[in-house]
């Protein structure tokens, strides 16, 4: 069964129960994601939301890895059951804000709000991970060119649309995701 450390890593071994793939990321940021079947997802989630309730406010490392985590199950669950789409958003949201920076959370919220057809909102996250002051980890799997891609092609979409700019993210939200991504 995995279990996390008191920093919050997750600790497993690949012979460890579950476990359908594993990952190149650094030792402790191995997706609990990958060790969940879908009978054992409510349990994965209690799991996690233990966790996190336990973990410092100040521990932005350690919820942005629970709330990636989160967000990866809720993933897999929402085409199943409407009201998870809105813990998946959430926990993206979250582990962005926290500063996970592989590039996942902003992606998945950016795709959300284009099906959405909120493509200002979009545009904010865009926005966000192509500023000089956010930085990608080194493991990232989705990178700046990715959304200044996205960006050329959200400005056409906004030009089209009669979607209201209205911001995602507050002021302080948006300092805390730039120094946040620092921090990984």
């Amino acid at each position: 069964m995995p279990q996390f450390n008191k920093n919050h890593n997750l600790t497993l071994s690949i012979d460890s129960p579950g476990i359908v793939s594993s990952s190149c990321n650094p030792a402790g940021s191995l997706s609990i994601k990958n060790t969940v079947f879908p009978k054992e997802s409510d349990l994965r989630v209690l799991e996690l939301i233990k966790v996190l309730g336990e973990t410092q406010s100040n521990d932005f490392k350690g919820l942005s890895e629970i709330h990636i985590n989160l967000m990866q199950i809720y993933y897999d669950r929402q085409k199943d059951n409407a009201n998870d789409w809105f813990e998946y958003f959430f926990h993206a949201k979250e582990a962005f804000i926290n500063g996970h920076n592989s590039g996942l959370a902003p992606y998945r919220i950016m795709v959300c709000l284009i099906k959405k057809k909120k493509f200002h909102q979009a545009m904010e996250v865009c926005s966000i991970v192509t500023d000089s002051a956010y930085h990608f980890s080194s493991y990232a799997t989705i990178k700046k060119p990715e959304f200044e891609y996205k960006m050329k092609k959200l400005k056409r979409k906004i030009q089209k649309s009669d979607d209201s700019p209205i911001k995602l993210f507050t002021e302080d939200e948006v300092i805390r995701i730039k120094k946040n991504s620092e921090i990984f």
